[in-house]
């Protein structure tokens, strides 16, 4: 798997074979500074030291936050979509990896994966129902193809907003 981001760091020995071609086949003369000149100028001018990799996790994180409030829980699918969530809702949170997702299920925040997961989760620990509920999908297109944690979550709670960003994340706000 070729992921562009990595191109800076593996390339060196590209780099390294271009100097030495360039060496071999071109005396030292003007033609060698110019050539070396108009290579050093590209790369300066294409290069990229931190690309964006399409991920909108701060604004998932900040749309959830505006949403949430003490009598919110919330679903986070698939369930290794926390990490980089939990990045953007509470660094501290991140920081602490092993405690991670304790921290976030003291928030009323769940990672899951199926129904069942959302099922222990649904109801407070006195028994009740949560009044609202946050759903984030970041494309649960594999772990969950036909959809039915949303729509068991339908099926409890009325749907109030849906929210769309960029291209996988789906955030839904239902209430009782």
């Amino acid at each position: 798997m070729f992921i562009d981001r990595y191109i800076l760091y593996t390339s060196i020995p590209f780099y390294i074979l271009i100097a030495i071609l360039i060496n071999y086949f071109i005396d030292k003369t003007k033609y060698f500074i110019i050539v070396i000149l108009v290579f050093i100028t590209s790369q300066l001018v294409t290069l990229q030291l931190n690309p964006d990799n399409n991920r909108r996790l701060k604004t998932v994180a900040q749309i959830v936050s505006t949403l949430k409030n003490k009598n919110t829980v919330t679903f986070i699918a698939p369930d290794y979509a926390f990490m980089g969530f939990s990045y953007h809702y509470n660094i501290e949170y991140f920081k602490q990896a092993p405690n991670t997702v304790k921290l976030l299920n003291q928030d009323n925040i769940f990672p899951v994966n199926s129904i069942d997961n959302v099922n222990m989760f649904i109801s407070k620990s006195d028994g009740t129902k949560w009044p609202y509920c946050i759903y984030v999908q970041a494309g649960t297109e594999f772990t969950d193809p036909h959809n039915m944690i949303l729509k068991e979550l339908e099926s409890k709670y009325k749907m109030h907003k849906n929210f769309h960003v960029y291209e996988i994340y789906d955030i839904h706000y239902l209430y009782n």
